[in-house]
């Protein structure tokens, strides 16, 4: 049986890859057989591929196909930058956002970003949200109206200076159409996904962090919310000294 499925995925692949040679691309296939994002991750360890592309089969079935399986295994064990394609009509991508919790790891990221909306000639929008609101219940402990907007300033400040050396890190000025620094308010998952929604933003590039998942902001059940509701494609990158461990 497993022979038989093997042969059908191979004939199925091969279609595929005369298509993509009949359109001028030099193209090959490869059936493995076991845990899909344990073999798809030990494929990209021996192709040493640049880059590992997924599709979701439908947006009803998104949140199901990203979460709790391939999709989200991969993201997180693949050594290679992971492209989750959503399912919507094909169209140009236009707009790529990088969003940065403003640690280290968001510096690959930022890199992948500039050299992707650089490839496809897109616009690229630098985000990172800070919840502002929580600020406010520094008021019971005694800080004035304007000692706390002072606290604010302060901090939009140090995050746009830090969001700005790390683009300032990357070779952001070959960008034809540009850079767009959006600093957003409130909780990270929430004013990231609707302004992507708003703005209508194709593509969206993160880091991760290995072993523990999404880094910063997009910890634990920030990520959780943040995926399944993400209208654009997802694109990961880990930092460079990520190792393989065994996916659960």
């Amino acid at each position: 049986i497993c022979q038989s499925v093997k042969t059908v995925a191979h004939d199925l692949l091969v279609r595929l890859v005369n298509q993509a040679g009949a359109n001028g691309l030099v193209a090959d296939c490869v059936v493995r057989v076991g845990v899909a994002a344990e073999e798809l991750s030990k494929e990209s360890i021996e192709g040493k591929y640049d880059l590992l592309m997924i599709g979701m089969r439908s947006k009803q079935r998104a949140s199901s196909i990203l979460f709790g399986c391939t999709a989200i295994k991969l993201m997180r064990y693949s050594p290679s930058p992971v492209w989750v394609v959503k399912p919507a009509e094909i169209r140009l991508i236009r707009d790529v956002a990088i969003a940065t919790d403003l640690s280290p790891a968001a510096l690959p990221a930022f890199h992948l970003a500039v050299t992707v909306a650089r490839a496809i000639q897109a616009r690229l929008h630098v985000l990172h949200a800070v919840n502002l609101t929580d600020l406010r219940y520094l008021a019971m402990a005694g800080m004035t109206e304007a000692e706390l907007d002072q606290f604010e300033e302060s901090l939009r400040k140090s995050a746009d200076d830090q969001v700005r050396d790390q683009l300032h890190q990357t070779d952001f000025r070959t960008l034809p159409h540009g850079v767009k620094i959006e600093h957003l308010n409130g909780a990270a998952d929430v004013a990231i996904t609707q302004f992507i929604a708003n703005q209508e933003i194709d593509l969206l590039v993160m880091g991760t962090h290995g072993r523990t998942g999404m880094t910063g902001m997009y910890l634990g059940n920030t990520a959780e919310r943040i995926l399944p509701a993400l209208q654009a494609s997802l694109l990961t990158v880990k930092p460079h000294q990520f190792s393989l461990p065994h996916p659960h």
